[in-house]
């Protein structure tokens, strides 16, 4: 089965043009299974998968920290904006 190790993942024949290039990133594909260490979680994230378009390195969930700030924040933002409606209404 042909292996791409620019998108690391395994390409369903039907994937690979007459000159053995993966359709998605167009750099040709090895014949052969892929080696190091990613190998082992790349072959059963791509077994699970195998339809769908490569993707970028997954991004790691937001901190519930940041989460918490940017409502706090958020907050805060607002009482200050209808501070300054009441300021400007008073002062007309």
């Amino acid at each position: 089965m042909p292996w791409c190790d620019h998108c690391d993942r395994y390409l369903a024949p039907a994937a690979v043009d007459a000159e053995g290039r993966c359709q998605f990133c167009g750099r040709v594909a090895s014949g052969e299974e892929p080696s190091g260490p990613r190998a082992e979680t790349s072959s059963k994230q791509n077994h699970t998968n195998t339809h769908s378009a490569p993707r970028g390195p997954e991004k790691p969930p937001l901190p519930w920290h940041f989460k918490v700030l940017a409502v706090v924040g958020s907050a805060y933002l607002l009482t200050r904006l209808v501070q300054g409606v009441g300021w400007i209404t008073d002062h007309l």
